[in-house]
């Protein structure tokens, strides 16, 4: 059977038109095949032409292309812009208040004032950090998915690749002295994770294994309290200067109307952007998401005991999770409100989805109302209240099936997850 289509002529510049020719290899006559391998044969071929026609139009044919656009630039101005400002500001009080806790160790001066202070420091860069987690797009995304990455989110932040063992023998052998000990070296030693152990570890004790050279041959136990405090406080200041330099560059980047992810995201493709069309760049905002399904979901909310939450030493588990949601909501708002910029929620509307916008605006709050409902903290509620956080998960998982399912499908983007080889 030959079936032949021929395309209308074009409507606008660009558009690639003719004529196509679907060719199915059928045997025997028509006259005696049954009604129901004719429809078969009817509807494979008008499957074989949509996907065509999907094929020579390419995306953004659709008349929609103004919203996606007002999307990229609301994304840049609203979230991407002002959360990785926000971060770098959040960070460089991180790198100020760890200087003087090492200074105050250096000089004996009040070290517990010193690093309390710091240890609010990090609670707060970390809490802008969280929501920036939903943002790995352009440098912070990885180089082996994301489109323009650098791997800045790993060197930022690398949880769950984290070893307190190892910052441990790096703090005995002063490593962090090293001139590029923070761009040489493994991530699970480094940044605002490493920080988190450096500034809540217990003063006299180490994370390594009583076998370990640093245990057995004593070296460890050399060391004088004052001593230890101090080369905790000295790694800690020199941790939290790489961050915010990091912090500083991806600020630098995603400056509206400036940076250089920014104008290429907002340009796609224009000369120059790596993103080769707004559907394309969309595409990368959107898998974003994907952290809620990969990260949130399966990591953070599975822990079974106190020393396997994201936060085992500041104990700050729960505010993580929250601050996660709430990136994710602006993700979806594009904005710090529903009604601050251009989303993904808007362009379903647009789409004729309003239903399913609200659906996924409701789940999203829905999570963020059962994380709050979580007394005390998350390392508590592991062996006190294990069905909190079983609750927490069922609650993103409905936010995950949404995106993955009947949101992506009808934004007409790949599933979040989907470029990194989710397979959920």
């Amino acid at each position: 059977m030959m079936l032949t289509f021929k395309f209308p002529d074009a409507k606008f510049p660009g558009e690639r038109v003719g004529k196509m020719t679907i060719v199915i290899n059928d045997t025997g006559s028509s006259a005696a095949r049954p009604r129901s391998q004719v429809t078969t044969v009817v509807a494979l071929a008008a499957a074989a032409l949509a996907f065509a026609w999907a094929c020579m139009t390419g995306p953004g044919d659709d008349g929609h292309d103004p919203t996606r656009l007002a999307i990229l630039d609301s994304q840049v101005e609203h979230v991407l812009g002002p959360t990785m400002e926000e971060f770098e500001t959040a960070a460089i009080a991180l790198k100020d208040a760890t200087a003087a806790w090492s200074s105050a160790a250096v000089a004996g001066g009040e070290v517990v004032a010193a690093r309390e202070a710091a240890q609010t420091a990090w609670r707060d860069a970390m809490l802008v950090w969280q929501r920036a987690e939903m943002l790995q797009v352009g440098p912070a995304g990885s180089s082996a998915f994301v489109v323009g990455g650098q791997d800045q989110r790993d060197q930022i932040y690398s949880w769950p690749t984290v070893s307190g063992c190892r910052i441990d023998e790096e703090t005995l052998a002063q490593s962090y002295d090293v001139a590029d000990f923070f761009t040489s070296s493994l991530v699970n030693v480094r940044g605002l994770d490493a920080l988190e152990y450096l500034l809540w570890a217990d003063p006299t004790m180490n994370a390594c294994a009583a076998t370990e050279p640093i245990n057995q041959a004593g070296s460890w136990a050399e060391l004088e309290v004052e001593e230890l405090e101090r080369r905790r406080a000295d790694y800690a200041a020199a941790a939290a200067a790489e961050v915010a330099r990091l912090a500083s560059e991806l600020a630098l980047t995603w400056r509206p109307d400036a940076g250089e992810f920014a104008v290429w995201i907002t340009a796609p493709g224009e000369a120059g952007s790596p993103y080769g069309d707004p559907t394309e760049a969309l595409d990368e905002l959107f898998g974003a998401a994907g952290y809620a399904d990969t990260v949130l979901k399966d990591r953070k909310l599975v822990a079974s005991s106190a020393t396997t939450t994201e936060s085992p030493w500041a104990l700050e588990s729960k505010a993580h999770v929250r601050a996660n949601l709430d990136g994710l909501q602006q993700l979806i708002w594009g904005g710090k409100s529903a009604s601050e910029g251009t989303g993904f929620d808007d362009l379903l509307i647009e789409l004729g989805e309003a239903e399913l916008a609200d659906e996924l605006n409701v789940a999203i709050a829905d999570a963020i109302a059962v994380v709050e409902a979580v007394e005390g903290s998350f390392e508590a509620a592991v062996t006190a209240d294990p069905a909190a956080l079983a609750a927490i998960q069922g609650a993103v998982q409905k936010v995950v099936d949404l995106l993955k399912g009947r949101v992506s499908i009808a934004l007409g983007l790949r599933s979040p997850g989907e470029a990194a080889g989710d397979a959920d």
